[in-house]
C-alpha cells in the first residue's frame, strides 16, 4: 500500500518540501495596516465602489435603481421614429416588387426574398428588440427596486419609522462589515421584523374569532348580539384592509366568509338566563 509522505501545511506553519528552501511566513508591514483614519482620510481609496456595493447587496431593499424616466421614453421616441422610418421603405419596397412591370419576384417566400428587402426587415427586428426593452416603464415612480417584495401595511409602516425600525430586539451581529464602520452601520434582521408582524396579524385574527364566541354566548337580546356581530365585522374588514396584502374582492370574500361564521355563533341559544 502506498503512503503519501508529502508534509502537510497549515496556515501559518512552515514549509518543509525536500528539495526546496524553507520559507519563513512574511512578517506584517506595520505602514499597510488600513487605519480608520485612513479610511475617513481617503474613503474613495479604501472603500470605494467595492465597499458600497457590498452593502447594496447585503440587503434586498437597498438594491435600488433609477429607471431614468424622461430618458427612457426620449430614446423609445426615437426607436419609434427610426422603426416607421423602416417601416415606409419596407412598404416601398413591397410597391415595387408587386408592380406589375416590375421583375417576377416571389413576394411569399423569406428564403427567396430580394437582398435590399432582407437587410431592411433586419434592421427592423433588431430595432422592434430594443423597442421592446422599453416596457419597463410602467412604473409609477424614478427609482424602483430591483428585488420587490410584497409587504404588509403594517410591516411598511414599522419601516416607514425609524424608532420602530430600529429597535434594539432586531438588531444583530454585524456581518461583513469592516471594523472601522461598525460604529456608523448597523444592522438589523428582517425575518425577525416580519416574524413580529407576522404574530401581529395571527394574534388580531385569534381575538376577532374568539371574542365574539363569548360576547354573543352571554348576551340574550338578538339586538346587541347583532349589534356585536355588526362590529366585529366591521373591525375584521379594516384590519384586513390596512394591515395585510389583500385585494379589495379578496377582503370582501375573506369578511363574508368571516360574517358567516358570526352567524354560526348567532345560533348558540340565548345565554344564561
Amino acid at each position: 500500500m502506498a503512503v503519501n509522505n508529502t508534509p502537510k501545511t497549515a496556515q501559518g506553519s512552515l514549509t518543509t518540501d525536500p528539495g526546496s528552501p524553507t520559507k519563513f511566513p512574511r512578517s506584517v508591514d506595520p505602514s499597510n495596516i488600513i487605519t480608520r483614519e485612513d479610511v475617513e482620510h481617503k474613503p474613495w481609496k479604501y472603500v470605494g465602489y467595492r465597499g458600497y456595493t457590498k452593502l447594496i447587496a447585503s440587503e434586498d431593499d437597498f438594491f435600488i435603481l433609477r429607471r431614468f424616466n424622461l430618458l427612457n421614453i426620449r430614446v423609445a421616441l426615437l426607436l419609434q421614429d427610426e422603426i416607421a422610418v423602416l417601416e415606409n421603405e419596407l412598404d416601398e419596397i413591397d410597391e415595387k416588387a408587386s408592380r406589375k412591370d416590375s421583375e417576377d419576384v416571389h413576394n411569399g417566400s423569406f428564403r427567396q426574398d430580394q437582398d435590399d428587402r432582407m437587410i431592411v426587415l433586419n434592421k427592423i427586428r433588431k430595432q422592434i428588440m430594443k423597442y421592446k426593452e422599453q416596457d419597463y416603464l410602467t412604473h409609477e415612480s424614478d427609482l424602483f427596486g430591483v428585488v420587490q417584495r410584497d409587504k404588509t401595511p403594517l410591516r411598511q409602516l414599522i419601516d416607514n419609522s425609524r424608532r420602530l425600525r430600529t429597535l434594539p430586539i432586531w438588531r444583530v451581529k454585524n456581518l461583513g462589515i469592516p471594523d472601522y464602520e461598525t460604529d456608523v452601520v448597523s444592522q438589523y434582521s428582517d425575518k425577525r421584523i416580519s416574524t413580529f408582524a407576522s404574530g401581529i396579524i395571527v394574534s388580531l385574527g385569534a381575538i376577532l374569532l374568539l371574542a365574539p364566541l363569548w360576547i354573543l354566548n352571554a348576551l340574550g337580546n338578538p339586538n346587541l348580539k347583532l349589534a356585536v356581530i355588526t362590529v366585529f365585522i366591521a373591525i375584521f374588514l379594516v384590519i384586513l384592509s390596512f394591515a395585510m396584502v389583500t385585494k379589495p374582492f379578496e377582503a370582501l370574500g375573506a369578511t363574508a366568509a368571516y360574517a358567516a361564521v358570526l352567524m354560526v355563533f348567532l345560533q348558540f341559544g340565548d345565554g344564561p338566563s
